[in-house]
């Protein structure tokens, strides 16, 4: 069965709204200008304020302890099941 065009055309717009702020945050944190609505030209001068503040790194650090921890027991619980599952339908 083929998909409506409508289907892919909600689709598209989903992930549109979804991404589109995303790439426009991505843009704007290479902005020199201290303003966010003004463009001030292309500068990584704010990625090394963010490397140098020790309180910024610290919780970035934490951050990604966290997420860490807590995907690792549910990959784990993933694979435990998905495992034999697909061992059973390939001996099919």
């Amino acid at each position: 069965m083929k998909p409506a065009k409508f289907d892919a055309t909600i689709l598209t717009l989903g992930f549109a709204f979804l991404y589109i702020p995303i790439l426009i945050l991505v843009i704007y944190s290479f902005n020199e200008s201290k303003l966010v609505t003004v463009w001030g030209g292309f500068s990584l001068k704010w990625y090394g304020e963010m490397w140098r503040n020790a309180g910024l790194m610290s919780a970035a650090w934490v951050t990604l302890q966290v997420g860490l921890l807590s995907a690792t027991p549910s990959l784990r619980k993933t694979l435990s099941i998905s495992t034999p599952m697909f061992r059973r339908s390939a001996s099919r």
